[in-house]
């Protein structure tokens, strides 16, 4: 055990995480469950404390993550939501375990081929892709590169912080690779969601969850549900810059002043954001990614209906034979 955990007794730290993945609902969930009076959010949502461990770096002092959790004395759970956790795999799932022992973990999955989607259109957003790249060229170079990223892990969970942001966005899509490995460290602490579920009908989806976590369900009988985190361009990247420069100084502050963010957000879409036109996959190309992704989803069907999960989005019920 970490020196630093001998002054785990006196601090204030998670119970409860939202590990992943990315392009799924994350930060839509962890909004409503921040306004559950029994869950205390960090003051980010994305506090990102055990990334390091994805690059093999060394943990800030406990203290800065703990400072994350101030006044979460009087909650049943303190909250955070890094989905980039989900692909650290064994090492990530380790070091929580270490650092927080036998925790909740929550992880949302969505269709892999919507969510490379979503992901392409982020990248854009940030500039990673260059604003003309259609979604088939990003997919036929993804797919290009994947044989050699494949052969290179030989078998093991793909590293995708290591290779280029095209075949990233097709291993991020390989959940089960991960999530045996996060099994295997928290056999019996994990909960996993749909992305569909969550978009369809998000009480339901929540109050579910709330059952699991054992925590009043009916604060979500008259709740407002909204959409976070949307997919959208830019249309002056430098004030997208300097506006997330603004939102990622201030989180905290923004977290406590909700009505305040919301009324400068919707000043700030109306004047630098537009939704992207109609995105297309040609046939062969989604032919192919769906076939890519055919055994990774049946494992995962198999996985999680041994855990006892039955209610399935039609992308997962319906996975064709390999």
């Amino acid at each position: 055990m970490p020196e630093s955990a001998k002054l785990m007794p006196r601090l204030q730290l998670p119970n409860l995480i939202i590990g992943g993945v990315n392009r799924s609902g994350t930060t839509s969930l962890f909004n409503y469950l921040s306004e559950h009076p029994q869950i205390c959010p960090s003051t980010i949502k994305e506090t990102n404390y055990f990334a390091p461990v994805l690059k093999g770096g060394s943990l800030p002092p406990i203290e800065t993550y703990a400072a994350y959790f101030d006044g979460a004395k009087n909650s049943k759970y303190h909250m955070e939501a890094s989905p980039r956790y989900i692909f650290g795999a064994a090492r990530i799932a380790k070091t929580i375990h270490e650092y927080l022992g036998p925790i909740r973990i929550i992880f949302v999955f969505r269709d892999p081929v919507a969510r490379m989607l979503s992901y392409f259109q982020s990248m854009k957003r940030i500039a990673e892709l260059p604003l003309t790249m259609t979604f088939d060229q990003y997919t036929a170079r993804g797919l290009d590169e994947l044989p050699a990223v494949l052969a290179a892990n030989s078998g093991k969970p793909v590293d995708v912080y290591q290779g280029s942001v095209f075949a990233r966005g097709i291993v991020q899509g390989f959940y089960v690779d991960y999530l045996e490995e996060w099994y295997d460290v928290f056999p019996q602490t994990i909960h996993v969601m749909f992305f569909d579920h969550l978009s369809q009908n998000p009480r339901i989806a929540v109050q579910e969850l709330c059952k699991w976590l054992g925590v009043d369900a009916s604060v979500y009988d008259s709740f407002e549900f909204t959409q976070e985190n949307r997919s959208i361009r830019h249309k002056n990247l430098t004030l997208f810059k300097i506006a997330s420069l603004i939102n990622g100084k201030f989180e905290p502050f923004w977290r406590k002043h909700k009505d305040l963010k919301r009324r400068i957000r919707n000043v700030y879409c109306r004047i630098n954001e537009e939704q992207f036109g109609n995105i297309t996959l040609s046939e062969n190309l989604r032919a192919e990614l769906q076939r890519v992704y055919t055994s990774p989803n049946q494992r995962l069907l198999s996985m999680l209906s041994k855990k006892g999960y039955r209610n399935f989005p039609v992308w997962l019920a319906r996975v064709p034979n390999a």
